[in-house]
């Protein structure tokens, strides 16, 4: 685990996602790419200052989106880790999935042809509590 997981994951109160959103907003880290999408979201590609790692975060809405892809890669698990953590976080009622999900439309190029395929993403409180899960089974 890098030092940039370690932060995310040692941190176990609120501040953490105003930290988290300060610290993007304010472009303290290194933001190597920001795209705009139909001006309504963008695409925010965010290195760790130690550039171990590097993910596609998208800014919509006010808040911070990721894909389940993305949270494994951020915290160093299997994308199978991530679905179970989610599901039982929805189970206890820790978060609603209507707070913490949205749909995204993705144009992808398969065999020469456009193809639009609906994606899941979480917003960044799902992303923390997912964080808390990881690190705490770390321990």
């Amino acid at each position: 685990m890098n030092e940039y997981q370690d932060q995310i994951l040692s941190h176990q109160n609120k501040e953490t996602k105003q930290n988290i959103i300060t610290e993007m907003k304010n472009k303290k880290s290194l933001i190597n790419s920001e795209l705009g999408l139909n001006g309504e979201q963008k695409v925010i590609l965010y290195s760790a200052v130690d550039r171990k790692i590097s993910v596609k975060v998208f800014f919509a809405q006010d808040n911070f989106w990721l894909t389940q892809k993305t949270m494994a890669e951020l915290f160093g698990v299997n994308l199978p880790a991530i679905s179970k953590h989610l599901k039982n976080i929805y189970v206890s009622k820790e978060l609603t999935e209507e707070a913490t999900i949205s749909k995204m439309e993705i144009v992808q190029v398969e065999g020469g042809r456009k193809i639009t395929r609906s994606i899941e993403i979480y917003n960044l409180d799902a992303a923390i509590a997912i964080g808390y899960r990881v690190n705490s089974i770390a321990k």
